[in-house]
C-alpha cells in the first residue's frame, strides 16, 4: 500500500499544471484513419478549428481558421495533454452512451502519456 501511495504522490508533485488550451474547445468528430490513428476535430470560439491526433499515444495538435489551410502538427506539451484530460473528463461525464467510445481511447491515451512523462522526470530527479 505505501509503494501504491508513494508512486500516486510522485504522480500528483511531477504533474504540470494544466494549461487552459482547451478549456473553452466544443469537442466535434472523432474518427479512427486507415493507419490507426484517432484524429479529433475541435471548435474554438467561432472561427477556429483544430486537430489532435493520437497515434499510438503519440499527441500532436494543429489549430487554424475556418477559411484557411490546416496548420503544421506539433507535439502536444504536458501541461496542454492536462488540460486536454481535464475537459475531456467534463465531456464524457456523466457517460453518454451516444458519445462515441474514442473520445475515451483519446483521454486514456493523452492520461497514460502524461503519467510516463511524470514518472520519468521523477526518475531524474
Amino acid at each position: 500500500m505505501t509503494q501504491a501511495f508513494s508512486h500516486f504522490a510522485n504522480l500528483v508533485l511531477h504533474a504540470p499544471q494544466p494549461s487552459s488550451l482547451f478549456d473553452h474547445v466544443r469537442f466535434a468528430s472523432i474518427k479512427r484513419d486507415s493507419a490507426g490513428a484517432i484524429i479529433a476535430t475541435l471548435g474554438f470560439g467561432i472561427d477556429s478549428v483544430a486537430t489532435v491526433n493520437d497515434l499510438s499515444g503519440k499527441l500532436t495538435f494543429e489549430q487554424h481558421p475556418v477559411p484557411g489551410p490546416v496548420g503544421q502538427p506539433h507535439p502536444l506539451s504536458a501541461a496542454d495533454r492536462a488540460s486536454l484530460v481535464i475537459n475531456l473528463e467534463k465531456f464524457l461525464t456523466p457517460p453518454d452512451p451516444t458519445k462515441d467510445p474514442l473520445w475515451r481511447d483519446l483521454m486514456t491515451d493523452a492520461r497514460r502519456y502524461r503519467e510516463q512523462e511524470a514518472s520519468s522526470s521523477r526518475d531524474q530527479v
